[in-house]
């Protein structure tokens, strides 16, 4: 039987030697002289910048399965941003050009990550519209919608981000204070759309939450 083409991506790295992070640790800071192609097998990834006053904003959370340092993979510039593990990762690296070649000689692979990185890059313009044009309801409800669109997991109560998230990893999602986002996630929750259960939040009405973020379907 022939494998899919996750799977022969998957297999294409595991070849290599696995890193392992804990949760909170540091994969990539900017700047690294490290110039690998990165690939996750277990757990997630955030990649986010750091502005001038300090403040943080993630612009990805990557996946297993999903490549990350796409500047560098696909365009060989520099790394500039902070990759940390959101939780526990297992890690596998390739040289970039060992992956290039790869890539080039399995087009159906490619397509694959093509499609994934398009994905991703439409989630970051809908929270770029939320943030230039959104209240702060609309930005919260905007957050919860694309990481149950992203990640969820269908469960009994809704569907479950199966990402053990903090307040603050909320607020750098959408460029917003902690405080202000602890203020809006209470109102969610308070009016059922929304519930924290062992450590993970549920969305109990995708379609309110995605009403509230004002994102067409």
């Amino acid at each position: 039987m022939d494998l899919s083409p996750s799977d022969r991506l998957k297999a294409f790295f595991a070849t290599s030697r696995p890193s392992y992070y804990k949760k909170g640790d540091v994969v990539l800071r900017p700047g690294d002289a490290r110039s690998g192609a990165y690939y996750v097998r277990k757990g997630f990834i955030k990649d986010s910048s750091t502005s001038l006053d300090g403040q943080e904003f993630t612009l990805f959370i990557f996946k297993p399965n999903d490549l990350f340092s796409y500047s560098w993979i696909f365009n060989g510039i520099p790394n500039e941003h902070s990759f940390r593990a959101i939780s526990d990762c297992i890690i596998y690296e390739k040289s970039r050009e060992s992956l290039l070649l790869f890539l080039n000689q399995n087009s159906d692979i490619l397509f694959m990550v093509s499609q994934s990185i398009a994905i991703r890059m439409r989630g970051l313009l809908q929270r770029a519209e939320s943030l230039a044009t959104g209240s702060a309801p609309q930005k919260v409800s905007s957050a919860f919608y694309l990481l149950a669109d992203r990640f969820g997991k269908k469960s009994e109560k809704g569907i479950t981000v199966p990402i053990s998230l903090t307040q603050q990893d909320i607020a750098e999602l959408i460029g917003i204070s902690r405080e202000t986002t602890s203020i809006e996630i209470k109102k969610l929750v308070d009016r059922g759309i929304i519930l924290k259960s062992t450590g993970f939040y549920i969305i109990t009405n995708i379609n309110k939450i995605q009403k509230l973020a004002g994102i067409l379907g």
